[in-house]
C-alpha cells in the first residue's frame, strides 16, 4: 500500500479524514488498497476496492454506514493493527 519505506512500512497515497463517529480516517493506497482506521484503534486494510467504490464512500452520508454494508464482508481484508 503507498510507497515503501526503508523499514518496511507503507505509506499510502493520501489520508482523508472523515466525519464519522466510528472511522477516524480512511486512505487510499496503491493497488486498488483502501485503509481504513477506527476511533477505537482498530485498522484494516481492504484489497480489490474499484476507485469508483472509494469514491462512493467518501460521499456516503454515513461513511460508517456505507463501510459496513459495501466494504466490510465484500472485499478481502487484512487487520494490521
Amino acid at each position: 500500500m503507498g510507497r515503501k519505506t526503508r523499514k518496511g512500512v507503507y505509506r499510502p497515497k493520501e489520508v482523508i479524514r472523515v466525519l464519522s463517529s466510528n472511522i477516524e480516517f480512511v486512505a487510499e493506497g496503491e493497488r486498488s488498497t483502501l485503509l481504513v482506521k477506527f476511533k477505537s484503534g482498530a485498522m484494516y486494510v481492504y484489497f480489490e476496492v474499484e476507485e469508483r467504490k472509494v469514491e462512493a464512500l467518501l460521499s456516503a452520508d454515513s461513511v460508517g454506514r456505507f463501510h459496513s454494508k459495501h466494504i466490510k464482508g465484500v472485499y478481502p481484508f487484512v487487520r494490521v493493527y
